[in-house]
This record gives C-alpha cells, structure tokens and sequence, in this order.
C-alpha cells in the first residue's frame, strides 16, 4: 500500500474549513460552499480535499442522474456523495458537485472546533 499524502489547513485566526468528525482530516475551506441550510443537514460543496470519490455509481431520483459515494481518505468514513451526471442541473446541483453530510463534519471557526 502506498504512502497517504492529507493536505492540511493552517489553523489560524481568519482561516475557517471544514474536517471529517472521526479523524479529523481537513476537507475543504468554508468558501468552496456552496448551499447550507438550517432545514438539511447537508452542505453543497464546489470543492474538497482528502477525500476518495469512488464506488458503484448510484441513479439519484431527486436530481435525474447518477452519484457516486465520497469517503474521508484518512478513516474511510462515507461522508457524501459527487454527482456524476445530471440531466436537468439547478443552481446548486451540477456535475462535479460533492454533498457531504454536516453531522459527519468538524467546523474550524478560526479559533476552535465546533460541530459542522
């Protein structure tokens, strides 16, 4: 098995990102989200890092077309999902776009961890 390489956030006033609850591997800055709301408990991100996008690919009902599952690639905790395929994209989802479960998510605020 080969060397795992994590991408890591400095940890500083002003810098805020989010990390995988389990094991803490940083997963993406609070600026690549892209929706959040208070009514769901999942984030639209443009971008992650640290993560393994892989798996049997899944047809998604609610947005016609395909997703495939989005592990932490520390612990290998299922943590979301990318979208592979759209057939009718909105504002938010499109191909490419990764949601994450934020229950399963750290926030580093810029001074400490709170929940996602």
């Amino acid at each position: 098995m080969g060397r795992l390489f994590l991408i890591e956030y400095d940890q500083i006033p002003g810098k805020n990102f989010y990390l995988c609850r389990l094991c803490q591997t940083h997963l993406a800055v609070a600026q690549d989200v892209l929706c959040q709301t208070l009514m769901t408990k999942f984030g639209v991100f443009e971008k992650v890092v640290n993560m393994l996008i892989d798996g049997p690919v899944h047809h998604d009902r609610s947005s016609n077309g395909t997703t495939t599952d989005a592990f932490c690639t520390k612990c290998n905790t299922e943590l979301g999902w990318k979208y592979v395929q759209v057939d009718e994209p909105t504002m938010d989802i499109r191909e490419g776009r990764i949601v994450l479960d934020m229950d399963k998510l750290l926030y580093w605020n810029g001074y400490e961890l709170v929940d996602g």
